[in-house]
């Protein structure tokens, strides 16, 4: 055959790409315009883009422009050595001067794309978000070397469900290109009057004039809280870092230095004023507010840190935001109605709070009031917030509210934008020009986003080493909780609608996973993170979702956390004021809404269960929810995964009581077959007496001679059937035979022979095969979301491994009911001695994993060499653990 040369793959690979992309865009409703690009071809630019709104066919709309750089191959290069920390991505090299031009100098999105021709697939790749290459560039260049080698991972493959995934990393490009060049405009903020007015006043005074100068923003952005005075030094000597502000300022650093806690009150060592608590703590709470801890010297001489946190204060407060964050809900609504908000702080806290509860319209109506009625040239600083807010509830309502006046109301937050309004603040307010653009242009969400994207990657990184044998020292940890702490407090204090998008979920998911990896390292040598602190747990309680705690359970083989002592405290607290607010579930029983009590009540249960504490106390939390399952199950609040995961993770704990509590919520409620493990759990600690009483009650009969098949719970009682005493069982035998005799059903039949509730008779049990269901002719494309896994003859083998049977004849047959796909993984189990292992499937022990078939498995000596063979040429983690559990 005629070998490929390059022009061919290349425009093979553009035609692979502009044909893909055009059909997603087109899927999308937008119009893809294809521009070759000759101008920019030096630089490495093979297209750009244009892409078009298309619902109006006779005004389209130009939405923005793709750069893109495309490669074609006929043969993909898949890192292959288990080693490396890149195994499974695709590696292409580049040149560094296309990558520094993509990365650093071009103004709009490009996305890298490697196109394998040979399987008509495109493999995307965003260049100009990947936190680390400024690190290797800057490594290859030291090595005199012009390549650097990009990964590529092989989920990044272009199509309908990586397609959003791909264009909104798209727009995190254009942020980002936005960012590195400078902003999106030449206005710089001025704090150069914030000096003029203050130099001549004392130090405290200086201080608070300037943090009051922000109005309602509590906790300001790192780059300005080192630009201001009179916290700032030599600009190369001041910065924020960790939980640290470094300054030079000799007069600002020896003021912080002098106050001191004395009989519950701060003071100065040379106080000038007779009382100036309030006035102290105004400024401490101000660094407390923006997770400032230390104020470190960083002028030429050494002086001791200042240990900013033994200042703090941490009492109680009963605002209407903090009374919803511990879930009293009677309170914050009580606040709400007998408390007025007076000042514009309070307002903004008020409609944040309403925003919190999920009334949008309320919250819209503080906000629109603080809009209105703010001067946006005396106050822009509310003004802004009010008008970001409002463009954020424009959305919820147009989603969530249908009442009368819903038009009316969109009517007037059609018409808030943000507009060219940098003008009149650098005029006005040039000390909050940064803090604007910072607002308006989400710039606090992207600036955390990166830095919170570097630490996950270096804590991936550091698992990985972990995992093979090395370590590594880092600040990748402390980095990932400053950042997410200050931008946390960012939205919380300033009280800025965000924290509950998908962005925010998404942010919070890397926090959880890398406090999970560091608190999960072997290596004795390692910095791990020994306790989780309450900002971990919050997050956990308010954000994650059980799908994704399971997962990171199950990854990182995490069995107890550590938590400090007042944890315990703060979780019957929260477990004690949401069930005293019980009046006001029923507000909070749509899923849009932002405070999600179903999610919060199971993640507190999950707690509750792993945390490292004696049992009494875990069982103390645990029981008021039991306890009160009644006003719970009304608003459909009742933690079945939590309850789940407890029964599960405490078997050996656990008291018989407790456990029937939770048997019985799950009988009660349908939820039966999801937890089977916990009811055949408690089925073992019963007695045969208290587990027949239980059969009668659930079943609804008066004697065992009564028992239905056909009863809803019956499948769930199987094993306790089995549990039961001799005459019990034979009485049940005789009643089972009865009824496969009258209406005979396979999978019943098979359930009985597996729980030893009839006797084998291998005649009929040779005959019964032929009930088992053909799937030979399944049609994967007319049923694609159904499995062509013959779960009878699964079933049958199980039965076989079981009772030892000869697989003869009769059985084997059974191999023409199997679907193509599946012929090979039954003939092994038929054969495992003689199977031709060259086909063998070391997945298939993962298909494989009940008590008759591991049964079966461990009496193979040949079947342990062939997975120590396969282990070596392609290790599966699954695959290794049940080797070494039941083959060594």
């Amino acid at each position: 055959m005629k070998k490929k040369d390059n022009g061919y793959i290349r425009k093979e690979a553009n035609n692979l790409l502009t044909s893909q992309l055009r059909k997603l865009f087109y899927d999308d409703n937008k119009n893809l315009k294809e521009n070759p690009s000759t101008a920019d071809e030096d630089m490495g630019i093979d297209y750009y883009f244009e892409v078009f709104d298309d619902s109006l066919p006779k005004e389209p709309k130009h939405l923005y422009h793709i750069y893109n750089q495309n490669k074609g191959t006929e043969n993909l290069k898949i890192i292959t050595t288990k080693t490396d920390e890149n195994f499974g991505k695709i590696s292409f090299p580049l040149s560094i001067r296309h990558v520094e031009y993509f990365y650093y100098e071009l103004d709009e999105a490009l996305l890298f794309t490697i196109c394998d021709i040979n399987n008509a697939k495109v493999y995307w790749y965003d260049i100009q978000n990947d936190p680390l290459l400024p690190e290797r560039i800057t490594e290859q260049k030291n090595r005199s070397i012009n390549s650097i080698t990009i990964y590529i991972p092989l989920e990044n493959v272009l199509n309908q469900q990586t397609f959003s995934v791909l264009l909104k990393k798209r727009s995190y490009a254009k942020y980002n290109q936005i960012r590195k060049k400078g902003g999106l405009n030449n206005l710089e903020a001025d704090y150069s009057l914030i000096e003029n007015h203050s130099k001549d006043m004392l130090m405290i005074d200086k201080i608070l004039y300037t943090i009051n100068l922000f109005e309602g923003i509590k906790v300001l952005p790192e780059n300005v809280i080192y630009q201001l005075y009179p916290f700032k030094g030599d600009s190369a000597r001041t910065k924020v870092s960790d939980l640290g502000f470094e300054t030079n300022n000799e007069e600002f650093f020896s003021f912080m230095n002098s106050i001191i806690l004395e009989n519950d009150k701060l003071k100065t060592l040379d106080s000038i004023e007779l009382d100036e608590n309030d006035k102290l703590r105004e400024i401490v709470d101000f660094f407390q507010v923006n997770n400032i801890y230390h104020i470190r010297w960083s002028g030429n001489t050494l002086k001791k840190q200042i240990c900013l946190h033994n200042l703090f204060h941490h009492g109680e407060c009963n605002c209407e935001r903090c009374s919803l964050e511990r879930l009293d809900l009677l309170k914050t609504q009580e606040i709400l109605i007998t408390k007025s908000a007076n000042t514009n702080y309070e307002l903004l806290r008020r409609g944040y709070t309403y925003y919190l509860l999920g009334d949008y319209i309320k919250s819209y109506e503080v906000f629109y009031k603080i809009y209105n009625d703010a001067n946006k040239n005396q106050n822009p600083i509310s003004f802004t917030i009010s008008k970001y807010n409002l463009i954020k509830l424009r959305g919820f309502i147009k989603s969530f509210y249908y009442e009368s006046d819903r038009s009316e109301i969109i009517k007037n937050l059609e018409n808030i934008r943000f507009d060219n309004d940098e003008r009149f603040v650098k005029e006005y307010a040039p000390h909050f020009v940064d803090i604007y653009k910072n607002i308006k242009e989400q710039k606090f969400y992207d600036d955390v986003f990166d830095k919170i994207d570097t630490s996950f990657l270096k804590i991936q990184k550091l698992y990985y080493r972990d995992k093979h044998g090395g370590s590594e020292s880092g600040t990748a940890y402390r980095d990932l909780q400053s950042s997410f702490l200050r931008f946390n407090s960012y939205l919380k204090h300033n009280f800025i609608i965000f924290n509950h998008y998908q962005e925010y979920i998404d942010l919070s998911k890397k926090i959880l996973e890398s406090l999970f990896v560091v608190h999960s390292l072997k290596n004795p040598e390692a910095e791990k993170y020994e306790f989780f602190e309450w900002y971990a747990l919050e997050l956990w309680i308010f954000y994650a979702n059980e799908e994704f705690l399971t997962y990171l359970l199950q990854k990182y083989e995490v069995t107890t956390i550590r938590v400090h002592a007042d944890v315990v405290k703060e979780l019957n607290s929260l477990i004690d004021n949401l069930l005293n607010s019980y009046s006001e579930f029923s507000k909070y029983s749509s899923i849009f809404s932002p405070i999600r009590l179903d999610k919060i009540l199971n993640n507190i249960v999950a707690i509750t269960t792993l945390i490292d504490i004696e049992y009494d106390q875990k069982e103390i939390i645990l029981l008021k929810v039991l306890n009160n399952f009644k006003k719970l199950s009304k608003h459909h609040l009742i933690p079945f995964s939590g309850l789940y995961l407890y029964a599960i993770r405490e078997k050996s704990r656990i008291t018989k009581k407790t456990l029937k509590k939770i048997v019985d919520i799950f009988i009660l409620n349908n939820q039966r077959y999801k937890y089977i493990t916990v009811l055949e759990n408690y089925f073992e600690i019963c007695t045969p007496n208290e587990l027949k009483k239980l059969i009668l009650k659930v079943l609804k009969i008066d004697d065992l001679k009564s028992i239905n098949d056909k009863n809803e719970h019956f499948e769930d009682l199987l094993y306790s059937f089995s549990l039961l005493d001799l005459e019990a069982r034979n009485t049940l035998k005789n009643k089972f035979n009865e009824i496969l005799d009258e209406d005979f059903n396979f999978s019943l039949y098979t359930n009985l022979l597996l729980y030893d509730l009839i006797d084998l008779d291998r005649l009929k049990f040779d005959k019964y095969l032929s009930n088992i269901i053909d799937m030979s002719n399944f049609d994967e494309k007319k049923f694609p979301f159904h499995t062509y896994q013959n779960l009878d003859l699964y079933n049958i083998m199980s039965i076989v491994f079981k009772y030892e049977l000869e697989i003869n004849e009769r059985i084997k047959s059974q191999l023409d009911k199997v679907y193509h796909k599946e012929k090979e993984y039954y003939q092994w189990l038929m054969d495992i001695e003689n199977f031709d292992y060259s086909k063998f499937n070391s997945y298939w022990i993962l298909n494989s994993q009940t008590k008759y078939y591991n049964q079966r498995f461990r009496k193979s000596n040949k079947l342990k060499q062939e997975l120590e063979k396969s282990l070596k040429n392609n290790y599966i983690e699954g695959v290794a653990k049940i080797y070494f559990r039941e083959f060594v």
